[in-house]
């Protein structure tokens, strides 16, 4: 028993310990090695999640910034509000304020936007035109040249009694080149966009947060006082807005993952000498069982009781939850990855978009090959497919089932485009609209027609599919082919650019450039004066407006005006409508209120098709007319004033024609009869004797080469000096202007 006792334990002593070095030094490099590789990651991650952030983040203020260029700075409205001639245009300056208030209303991030106007010192914003000494802002106006596109960290203050916010601003001379006549100013909330960005990434994970160019504080997904104790790893200049995006790992997060796996070093490690130790010994012991043999019963029964207390023992169980942390480690970075894989996916679609890629070819090819295009690929175009009827669908639709069919949607154009032998990538660019670009075979001989059939093939599957199966319809433009993948932005520009004659061309067909007829030179403006001839039908109670709004919608197709050019027209008539009657004191309460004006503003935003706006505007303005007609022939001379209004048609030419003189003609008080014309006609005498004044000289000056004097004394003016007078402030040109202009 004595011997059995010094044999083991020099069997013991000569092995344990080399066993205890050798696994806590193999231990020990494992772990680390483990450490080492998951900061490399998280490392990595952060400074991808950081590029990205910044990515978004400037994609979203120049997007802000060209749709700021495209629909205000270089809109008619502005152009003409910079021109001295128009300073005292009011119905110009009430369609550019609305126009601002639609660009505000169009997205939460812009907070105001104002225009300041050098020649007589006025700013006209969103809500209200004031002269600029009295604008809170325009200090900011007055800095001069910004040295960068947006401008750092300000307070904002519109009026002064309202409360400062906080925002960056985009200030632009106008025009660009040249002499500056005024400033356009576009400012962002910082709130929006500090919620916006907030939603960006994992604040357990990493932190990201921007400053200006002086240092200040803008957004971020953590707070100021937060950030002061952080120490960030990463820090990237934006070269479009001229901020600083700082990012690190969470601390926390990094001092959590050290401890978790500290915990899992040492529970594991010393599973793991304790295992070795547990099996070293039984090795020794088993290696003692021919001299156990010879043993006596008691030793035996000794020995075989130690062996079964032994091998209840189980080590293994720390192994196993050291195991299970690593592989949830290893899933957390591997959903991660995943992650940034479809933001960076995103990202190259929405750069093939705007025509800069900023990928390598490489990363480039690897992409497109995982969606299935063929590299060798040399043509490429991009549809535009868009919902018709979008706000009923949205009406009709909860949200979820919104998404559900939207995702239908996109899966029947890759499987479609899949059953023609065309590679398909689609994204959602809009709410109603889905951008897909498709790679073609090379242009070779024969292979045009071939191309051409197909699409047209895959065009009218995807119109059929969705009419019978979807509880809507689309309508599919085609972009030109490019031959670059580098240039397949213009084929999306193209795209966009066909769909916008879709309400005068129709819904729920494909389109492409030979179906749009290009009318060079022709603008909507061109048919105000269809529209100022239909709203004074209308005004004078003459039936004939109907014709007038049939005539727009014909003129609108034959033109094949854009939708954005529909939208502007009928606005101006709304305007225009709104305008006269809303001068008229009985028509306010009795037959056009705010609700009439809210049915054909809506109309206007929703519309799919021309025809679609001609009838509800011809709804509205039916329903108007006939209370209009009823109204004025309950308490109204209707008959009365239509002899007087024959009388002013004869004898207008009479300078001698006045309010005191008719009404001794037709035997009233001149207070009774210009009340009782107003009511019948909708306008003042004074007003309605000048304009059929000044229609009839318009007519005489492009009609006859008679001296601009007789013309004038042939409508009632004695003196030359008057008739300017009156026709330049009913026309807004002289009478020698407007014939040179008419004959050109």
């Amino acid at each position: 028993m004595r011997n059995k006792g010094k044999w083991i334990q020099r069997m013991m002593f000569s092995y344990l310990p080399l066993f205890f070095i050798m696994i806590s030094i193999l231990v020990f490099i494992f772990f680390l090695s483990v450490n080492n590789i998951a900061e490399q990651e998280n490392k990595r991650a952060n400074e991808q999640f950081a590029l990205q952030s910044l990515q978004l983040l400037d994609n979203e203020m120049y997007a802000l910034n060209q749709r700021f260029l495209d629909e205000i700075y270089f809109s008619p409205e502005t152009q003409l509000f910079f021109n001295a001639f128009y300073a005292e245009d009011i119905s110009l300056n009430y369609a550019l304020i609305q126009k601002l208030q639609s660009f505000v209303r169009s997205t939460s991030l812009v907070d105001s936007v104002y225009l300041y106007r050098a020649t007589d010192g006025n700013v006209l914003s969103d809500a209200v035109m004031i002269e600029a000494q009295l604008y809170p802002d325009i200090a900011f106006v007055e800095q001069g040249e910004p040295e960068v596109a947006w401008s750092g960290y300000r307070m904002f203050q519109d009026f002064a009694d309202t409360n400062s916010r906080a925002v960056v601003s985009s200030k632009k001379p106008y025009p660009l080149t040249g002499a500056a006549r005024g400033t356009l100013v576009l400012n962002i909330n910082l709130g929006a966009l500090q919620q916006r960005f907030a939603e960006i990434g994992r604040v357990d994970l990493s932190f990201a947060y921007v400053q200006d160019a002086e240092g200040r504080w803008l957004l971020g997904n953590l707070t100021p006082q937060a950030a002061e104790s952080l120490s960030p790893d990463v820090a990237l200049p934006s070269g479009i807005t001229g901020w600083t995006l700082y990012s690190g790992l969470n601390e926390h997060y990094l001092f959590g993952t050290l401890q978790l796996i500290s915990r899992i070093w040492i529970v594991a490690g010393l599973a793991i000498i304790l295992v070795g130790f547990a099996w070293l010994i039984y090795l020794i012991r088993r290696s003692y069982r021919p001299v156990e043999a010879l043993a006596s019963q008691i030793e035996s029964y000794s020995l075989r009781k130690s062996m079964e207390l032994r091998g209840n023992y189980d080590e293994f169980k720390f192994i196993e939850q050291a195991l299970h942390g690593l592989l949830e480690e290893a899933q957390t970075h591997h959903l991660q990855l995943a992650e940034s894989m479809t933001y960076k996916e995103k990202y190259l679609f929405d750069e093939l978009l705007e025509g800069s890629p900023s990928l390598t070819a490489e990363e480039l090819a690897s992409i497109l090959a995982g969606k299935g295009f063929d590299p060798a690929s040399q043509g490429w175009r991009f549809l535009l497919v868009e919902m018709d009827h979008f706000r009923s669908f949205e009406a009709e639709y909860s949200r979820q089932d919104q998404l559900l069919l939207k995702f239908a949607l996109t899966s029947v154009l890759k499987e479609l485009a899949d059953q023609h032998g065309l590679p398909l990538w689609a994204e959602w660019v809009a709410d109603n609209q889905v951008a897909a670009l498709i790679g073609m075979e090379a242009d070779e001989e024969g292979r045009e027609r071939q191309e051409r059939e197909t699409l047209q093939t895959f065009y009218e599957a995807c119109l059929r599919w969705v009419q019978a199966h979807l509880s809507f319809t689309v309508t599919i433009a085609e972009g030109a082919r490019a031959e670059r993948i580098e240039e397949v932005y213009l084929s999306y520009d193209s795209a966009r650019d066909i769909i916008r004659f879709k309400p005068t061309i129709g819904s729920n067909q494909w389109l492409d450039a030979t179906r749009v007829k290009r009318m060079t030179g022709v603008g909507y403006y061109q048919l105000f004066p269809e529209v100022h001839a239909l709203t004074e039908s209308f005004r004078t109670g003459k039936a004939s407006w109907r014709e007038g709004l049939a005539a727009i919608g014909d003129s609108i197709r034959e033109h094949q005006l854009s939708r954005k050019d529909i939208v502007h027209l009928f606005e101006y008539l709304l305007h225009k409508l709104s305008s006269e009657l809303q001068d008229i004191a009985e028509a306010k309460g009795q037959y056009w209120s705010e609700r009439e004006s809210a049915t054909m503003q809506e109309a206007i935003d929703t519309f799919d098709t021309v025809e679609e706006l001609v009838q509800t505007t011809s709804g509205v303005l039916g329903e108007v007319f006939a209370r209009m007609l009823e109204w004025r022939e309950q308490h109204g001379n209707a008959a009365l004033i239509a002899q007087a209004e024959a009388y002013i048609a004869q004898h207008y030419g009479d300078d001698a024609l006045s309010l005191n003189g008719i009404s001794d003609v037709f035997g009233m008080h001149p207070t009774s009869f210009s009340r009782a014309f107003k009511q019948a006609t909708g306008e003042k005498f004074v007003d309605y004797v000048t304009r059929i004044r000044i229609e009839q000289a318009k007519r005489a000056l492009t009609a006859s080469d008679t001296s601009i004097q007789e013309i004038g004394q042939s409508v009632g003016y004695v003196h030359a000096v008057s008739f300017n007078r009156a026709f330049k402030k009913a026309v807004g040109l002289t009478p020698g202007d407007y014939r040179r202009q008419a004959r050109e």
